[in-house]
């Protein structure tokens, strides 16, 4: 069995070992990436039921997003 320490914690079995990253900094990149899309979604959704949003509407999408994020809204 393979995953992260919390999920670990959980299931004893000899045969299992945690994943880590050489960079610790990458997980948070990873979080933060995460946040945004999920944030953005709604717009990009909207975008898409016109047909395939195109880069600046993608983009616009997830500046609203980041916008969003570091006002301190959820």
């Amino acid at each position: 069995m393979e995953g992260r320490a919390q999920t670990l914690n959980y299931v004893r079995t000899p045969h299992r070992f945690e994943l880590t990253l050489s960079k610790p900094l990458t997980i948070g990149l990873r979080r933060a990436a995460q946040r945004l899309v999920g944030t953005a979604t709604p717009g990009l959704k909207q975008a898409a039921e016109k047909g395939n949003p195109v880069e600046v509407e993608v983009r616009a999408a997830l500046e609203v997003a980041l916008a969003t994020l570091t006002s301190g809204g959820k």
